[in-house]
């Protein structure tokens, strides 16, 4: 064999055998973080002891939920929805465990007790990855006891803007009271949409307990709401079985929701219902648009194979969602079924529907994000165990899932090339396997 001859062949073995790898992590869910109960970065132990003496910390009472990628750091949410939550905003600080600890984000004073400046419950964020700026979702909660929603309990509900790569706040907008947060309200969901010059000017909200869609126009500097009967829990499905055990989802109305990566259209579901729904963003950025330019906007898409909680919707038009009763994550390829209705999104329903991934550790898929590497992140979190205080010491309770989708964010508008998935120990081993034995071909015509 010449020596030309034996490189060409070496260098199609390894493509070939790295090709194998990517294909094979994408038929599975990567377990990537798992935790029986959380932990946090204390400054001190003595820090720590004081919150454990206060009930400021009950470690059985924190559970993840929200979850966003950035630069390949992943950010968690852990909405006070119990007393004894210290922190509700963190980032992983990945010291090679697969049970890693907490810290706050941005830092421990911003979760400083009884300080409504603070930030106080959120629930969820979202992270512009072309300026590194995450807007960050509170909702106010000071909870007092288990999943207290009172309305005198709360602080007023904010909308943080923070640059990450700077480390600094860019801009706060706390909600008129008068509008949102009368009454039972929780802020949920968020995505964003660009303005004409390209940069992340809106906002849209849902409000699960209010049953309204929130709007927020930056430029303005301006909230506005939406409420509609599409928004509200289907009490046909007021209970989901998940894993054998039956739990209530009633009163929970619009939770999930995402926009088309062409940022036309905005989709959203109740938890308690199958409806997917669609609006145009030609009403939601008006500020002035009335309840009847909603009613006319909107419309239905399809049912959904199961109860769900978050969504996310993907550059190549594939709209994931977590599917609570199959214990799953599924996909509408909304392209796939445009090729067999028309190429007008205004009309096409959702017929073809996949799976994702399904694992049966996935008791209840909450959040999902988009990393730039063409993965889907996603927790999952027990909480259908954890609102009956049924979650049991020296057990599995929250963990955060990855698999390769070879998508990328909605909010990837700059067209980056997306990295091989290459990354993790699995990969990487896999990688130098294939490198080791393509030279083992080469040198010795193995």
């Amino acid at each position: 064999m010449s020596a030309l001859t034996m490189v060409f062949s070496t260098f199609m073995f390894m493509i070939t055998c790295l090709s194998s790898v990517k294909m094979d992590e994408g038929t599975r869910p990567m377990l990537v973080y798992k935790w029986v109960t959380l932990e946090f970065d204390w400054p001190n132990d003595t820090m720590k002891q004081q919150y454990i003496t206060d009930e400021d910390y009950i470690p059985e009472n924190n559970a993840i939920n929200g979850i966003k990628v950035y630069n390949e750091t992943v950010y968690l949410t852990i909405p006070k929805l119990k007393k004894g939550i210290p922190a509700t905003l963190t980032v992983v600080h990945n010291n090679g465990s697969d049970s890693p600890i907490l810290r706050p984000y941005p830092n421990w004073y911003m979760h400083r007790k009884d300080d409504c400046d603070a930030l106080y419950l959120v629930q969820s964020m979202e992270i512009d990855p072309n300026t590194g700026f995450m807007w960050i979702l509170d909702t106010g909660l000071v909870a007092v006891g288990p999943v207290d929603v009172a309305p005198m309990d709360r602080c007023p509900p904010k909308l943080v803007i923070y640059d990450i790569n700077r480390n600094v706040e860019v801009h706060r907008y706390t909600f008129d009271q008068t509008k949102v947060g009368v009454g039972m309200f929780y802020l949920n969901d968020i995505v964003l949409d660009y303005g004409a010059d390209g940069t992340a000017r809106y906002a849209y909200i849902s409000d699960t307990l209010g049953q309204k869609l929130v709007a927020y126009d930056r430029k303005l500097d301006k909230a506005y709401i939406f409420a509609h009967d599409s928004m509200q829990p289907n009490p046909d499905y007021a209970r989901v079985t998940i894993s054998n055990s039956s739990t209530s989802v009633n009163p929970l109305g619009i939770n999930g929701i995402a926009i088309s990566s062409d940022f036309r259209y905005v989709y959203y579901s109740s938890v308690a219902g199958l409806n997917l729904y669609q609006v145009s963003t030609s009403v939601l950025r008006d500020s002035f648009a009335t309840v009847e330019d909603f009613s006319r906007s909107v419309r239905k898409v399809g049912d959904k194979v199961s109860q769900g909680d978050g969504m996310y919707y993907g550059k190549e038009h594939n709209l994931y969602f977590s599917t609570l009763g199959r214990n799953a994550v599924y996909k509408w390829p909304v392209s796939v079924d445009m090729e067999t209705q028309g190429k007008d999104s205004s009309k096409v329903e959702m017929v073809t529907q996949t799976v994702v991934s399904n694992d049966p550790r996935m008791e209840w898929v909450d959040s999902l994000g988009m990393d730039e590497n063409g993965y889907l992140w996603f927790t999952s979190n027990n909480l259908h165990t954890f609102f009956g205080n049924s979650t049991e010491d020296g057990s599995w309770n929250f963990y955060v899932w990855r698999t390769f989708v070879d998508d990328s964010s909605y909010l990837n508008i700059t067209g980056l090339t997306l990295i091989p998935p290459t990354q993790g120990s699995a990969d990487l081993t896999s990688s130098l396997v294939c490198l080791v034995f393509g030279v083992a071909v080469s040198v010795f015509g193995l």
